[in-house]
């Protein structure tokens, strides 16, 4: 009876456990979202803070989804948008307002953020929580600084034109620039390019500088630039005013400069120091050049440049070339900035005067402008025999 009755409490305590403690549990119950802050900053109205949390009834949260959607209403499914893993719960977020009506009033752009919590088993918050906003950002704007416009808003500079710029942006700063340029009196008239024609705009880049080459301008037709802003919001500077972002330039080639030297000879050769001095010659007298300087055949001479100066719109003389007996423009450069450069011939090489003219000419090149401009002084020697 005893054994029966131990049996029969099994059999129950079994069914019993089948029936609420099997081996498989119940379905996992998905995470829930909450956005607990969103606050556009007071000074930069594109800059969001957003903090948000999460609860796992069954489990824990193991990491967050977010997403971004252009506009307040969004009416395609969670799964059409493009989800990004993060494990903070808060950050500050910078987006577009670049979506500008009328010039020079604020631009703006809505958008949807949105967040839903995974948690341990891989479950998705059904219904991520969302926060629609307007973002506003006032325009940057910019100004050239180079050339200085002289007393009004146009300039007169030879055909090698640097253009420079800067900017400044009420609440954020300016990332990029570009330039556009058109002949003053082409349509649009008076106006800048239209913003789409990539043949007179420049590329959107963060430099504040461009050298061009242009060709002369009629008096009454000079070339007109105009500078273009853009800022971290994405917002586009679309105002332009007389001397500040905009500039006409007459292009004149009797302006463009030219670098200068002085070439002067000396008993000896360039390894000895001090040899009496002979002549000079230089780019300032042409009419001096063409006159030879007389010396004994035989003699050996050195040839040193002195009084490199850059022309008017360049910093500096950068190379430096020696030529006998070609007029030709050289072949190849030497640094002028090392002193050792500045002598012909160079190291233990002799010249020696011969019977007749030699020429001997020097070749100096600056940075005016993309390729630098170059000049050319020569110096006469009248071999004359020794009697």
């Amino acid at each position: 009876m005893k054994n029966r009755l131990i049996l029969a409490l099994s059999l129950v305590l079994c069914v019993f456990s089948i029936w609420s403690c099997g081996t498989e549990e119940g379905p996992n119950l998905p995470p829930e979202t909450t956005i607990t802050k969103a606050a556009l900053q007071d000074t930069a109205r594109y800059r969001i803070d957003m903090a948000w949390s999460g609860t796992d009834p069954d489990g824990r949260v193991a990491f967050y989804e977010i997403a971004w959607h252009d506009g307040m209403v969004y009416s395609g499914t969670y799964d059409n948008l493009a989800w990004q893993h993060v494990e903070v719960t808060e950050s500050t977020f910078t987006v577009a307002a670049d979506s500008c009506t009328a010039a020079g009033q604020p631009c703006h752009h809505s958008h949807t953020f949105f967040v839903r919590a995974v948690d341990n088993d891989g479950a998705r918050d059904r219904l991520p929580a969302s926060e629609s906003f307007d973002a506003t950002t006032i325009r940057p704007r910019s100004r050239i600084v180079r050339p200085e416009p002289g007393g009004g808003f146009g300039v007169t500079l030879p055909t090698c034109v640097t253009i420079g710029w800067d900017g400044t942006d009420q609440d954020g700063k300016v990332v990029q620039y570009r330039y556009g340029r058109k002949k003053y009196e082409d349509t649009p008239w008076h106006q800048p390019p239209d913003f789409n024609d990539k043949t007179r705009w420049s590329s959107w880049s963060t430099a504040k500088l461009d050298t061009i080459s242009l060709d002369p301008t009629d008096p009454e037709d000079p070339w007109s630039f105009y500078v273009q802003a853009k800022d971290n919001a994405g917002a586009v500077e679309e105002v332009f005013d007389d001397g500040r972002n905009h500039i006409v330039v007459f292009v004149d080639d009797s302006l463009d400069s030219k670098p200068s030297v002085r070439i002067c000879a000396t008993q000896g050769s360039c390894s000895e120091i001090g040899g009496p001095s002979i002549e000079c010659r230089t780019t300032a007298d042409t009419a001096a050049m063409h006159v030879p300087i007389n010396v004994t055949a035989g003699d050996r001479l050195c040839f040193s440049a002195d009084q490199l100066h850059p022309g008017r719109y360049a910093t500096k003389v950068t190379h430096i070339a020696f030529l006998e007996n070609d007029p030709g423009k050289p072949g190849s450069w030497r640094d002028a900035t090392k002193d050792e450069n500045l002598a012909y011939p160079e190291g233990d090489e002799i010249f020696t005067v011969q019977v007749g003219m030699n020429y001997v000419f020097v070749w100096v090149k600056d940075d005016y402008c993309e390729f630098g401009s170059t000049n050319m002084a020569y110096i006469i020697i009248n071999g004359i025999s020794a009697q």
